[in-house]
């Protein structure tokens, strides 16, 4: 397994090391994808599925974040769906709990060799040696079961796993709740993951696990949230400001957004945590991906100016400029795109043109013969 703090190549055993061909196509499409050559490393995903190679989950990861940050959403969503047909094992628990990656055939072995816990087994091998010998006995995982795995996933920063396993739970008729989605959406946005950790806080709101938008839709409420999902709940507003998706509410441009984040009365010694990491989330960390001439042309920040309500401290909000003024640098950056959605909200937010001033007055007509034409007053300066 890898160390804490490293991503494991989710496509092979523990232990194991992916075929050089595998990792050179693996490289290639991180490389790809870091480099916002989204539809390049989409080719080289699917040249792996043909000739039957597994790309890692990682590789996928990377794809799509950068399908997302290309505002492909629908692609983005494809290919997760396609990542969890490649990557999830036909036996997850036997996977992860396999003493010897050439041979984990053997459950009792398996179980034996994790258990006895004589340091040559990591704490992953150990915990789903447990659910194996669960199922021995004919006792599947609750969603309590899955809490503690997922708590596990989350202290070990293994953020390919706690994915493998969400899906796993759905294939199982498990119901995820809210501890295991803020458990998901903190290992992703700890390890920078976020538009990973978007995908999932916005499959909850499907599901009805977090309703944020409270009296209409420009206000979001932070109060049972955790602070990574927080973050990634915010983000989500702001991409689904560009998105419109049809089956949630988003916010529109034109009014301020209101991001109810409270005071720190539920924080312990009730310290605000949520207020703080949101405004400076807003205003520091969310760099729009545009290259320095877009900016200038643009004529807008890096950042997104937030203030705190005057007359409400636990509210952060943010002003209509500020939100279209985002919205446009995310739209030049992706340049040309074919989404009828995008495509009105882009000339929604096109700057109008000022007013401009009335034409000068026509040239005075010629003057009768034997008389100079009476010199014409100068035109007033255009406003400013």
């Amino acid at each position: 397994m890898a160390a804490r703090g490293q991503v494991a190549d989710a496509s092979v055993p523990p232990g194991a090391e992916a075929a050089p061909e595998t990792a050179k196509y693996n490289d290639a499409i991180k490389k790809y994808a870091s480099g916002g050559e989204w539809a390049k490393a989409v080719v080289l995903i699917d040249k792996m599925r043909e000739i039957n190679l597994s790309p890692s989950i990682e590789a996928y990861g990377d794809t799509i974040t950068a399908l997302r940050r290309g505002l492909e959403f629908d692609r983005a969503d494809a290919l997760l769906a396609d990542m969890y047909d490649a990557c999830m094992p036909a036996d997850l628990f036997a996977k992860y709990a396999a003493a010897d990656p050439s041979d984990a055939s053997s459950t009792q072995t398996q179980c034996v060799f994790a258990l006895e816990n004589d340091g040559s087994s990591t704490q992953t091998q150990r915990v789903f040696a447990l659910l194996l010998c669960m199922r021995t006995d004919q006792l599947e995982p609750d969603v309590d079961t899955y809490r503690a795995v997922m708590g596990m996933c989350t202290k070990d920063r293994l953020w390919h796993l706690s994915l493998l396993l969400l899906e796993h739970m759905r294939l199982r008729g498990v119901q995820p709740g809210k501890f295991i989605y803020n458990e998901i959406c903190t290992v992703l946005d700890m390890e920078g993951k976020h538009d990973l950790a978007e995908i999932v806080y916005e499959r909850s709101l499907g599901e009805g696990v977090f309703e944020p938008w409270i009296e209409d839709d420009n206000k979001v409420d932070l109060h049972s949230f955790t602070l990574n999902t927080a973050r990634a709940a915010v983000r989500s507003a702001l991409t689904d400001m560009l998105r419109q998706p049809s089956g949630r509410p988003f916010h529109d441009p034109a009014a301020p957004m209101h991001i109810i984040t409270g005071v720190g009365r539920r924080s312990e010694e009730g310290v605000a945590v949520i207020k703080p990491a949101i405004l400076d989330m807003l205003n520091v960390e969310l760099q729009i991906p545009a290259e320095p001439a877009i900016l200038d042309m643009l004529n807008v920040e890096l950042q997104i100016p937030a203030e705190v309500q005057k007359h409400n401290p636990g509210c952060v909000e943010i002003q209509p400029q500020h939100l279209q003024a985002w919205a446009r640098a995310r739209l030049a950056a992706v340049g040309a795109t074919t989404d009828p959605r995008l495509m009105a909200l882009a000339l929604r937010l096109e700057p109008q043109e000022p007013p401009q001033a009335d034409a000068p007055a026509a040239a005075a007509a010629p003057a009768k013969r034997g008389r100079k034409p009476r010199a014409k007053a100068a035109a007033p300066p255009a406003p400013e």
